[in-house]
C-alpha cells in the first residue's frame, strides 16, 4: 500500500475535544493518531466531509487544551468496534487554522514522541 501522508504521525497520547461548528454539544475522546496537518478521531456519529469543526487538543502533560479550526476530510463508511464493544467511525480531520505557537508545540510533541510513525 502506498503511504499518502505528508506528515509524521503518532498513534496515541492526545486527548481531543470535538465540536461541530454551529451545533450544540461537544465530545471528548482519545485520538487514533495525530500529525501536524491533521488528526484521526473515533466518532460515534456520521458526519459529512467538509463539515467545519473546532478541536481542542490536550497534549500529554498539559492541563489546558489549545483550540484549532478544522474540517472533516473523510470518514469510514463502516463502523469499527473499540475494546469495550462500542461502535465508532474513524474520521480524518484536516487542521485549517492554528497559531504558529500551537503548531510548534504540536510538532515538537510529535517529533519527540517515541510512538512516532513515518
Amino acid at each position: 500500500m502506498i503511504e499518502r501522508r505528508r506528515y509524521r504521525r503518532i498513534k496515541d497520547g492526545v486527548r481531543v475535544i470535538f465540536k461541530i461548528l454551529h451545533k450544540k454539544g461537544e465530545v471528548e475522546l482519545d485520538a487514533i493518531n495525530v500529525g501536524s496537518g491533521g488528526i484521526c478521531v473515533p466518532l460515534g456519529e456520521k458526519v459529512n466531509p467538509d463539515t467545519l469543526i473546532e478541536i481542542g487538543l490536550i497534549l500529554p502533560g498539559e492541563k489546558k487544551p489549545f483550540y484549532v479550526f478544522a474540517k472533516v476530510r473523510w470518514q469510514a463508511k463502516l463502523p469499527k468496534r473499540d475494546e469495550r464493544g462500542n461502535l465508532y467511525f474513524p474520521t480524518g480531520v484536516m487542521f485549517l487554522k492554528m497559531s504558529k505557537e500551537e503548531r510548534r508545540k504540536l510538532i515538537q510533541y510529535i517529533y519527540h514522541s517515541p510512538e512516532g510513525e513515518k
